[in-house]
């Protein structure tokens, strides 16, 4: 094998190692890709449990403010408010 064969066989692999490189490990290369995918995937799984919170939420509210039971025990408790002749004691929280 002579000198010149030799040197564009080597800058051929050099190439041929940078873009392999370059595929895997770049700015947006392969393995990124995976990185992001996983991430994506787990945000999805937050997003989703956040929403059942959410709904959980809104149905507790939706109970709430449609229970009589519920409506009287906020309004003690929280607005001190009691019945007529009844004395309210006022406790610091």
């Amino acid at each position: 094998m002579n000198k010149k064969t030799f040197v564009r066989l080597f800058i051929v692999a050099l190439v041929l190692v940078f873009m392999v490189d370059t595929f895997f490990r770049g700015k947006s290369g392969y393995l990124k890709y995976f990185k992001l995918k996983k991430d994506m995937s787990l945000k999805k799984r937050s997003i989703e449990k956040l929403n059942k919170k959410i709904v959980k939420i809104k149905k507790d509210i939706k109970h709430i403010n449609n229970d009589p039971f519920e409506i009287e025990k906020s309004a003690r408790l929280d607005l001190q408010m009691g019945e007529k002749d009844e004395v309210v004691y006022l406790l610091d929280k």
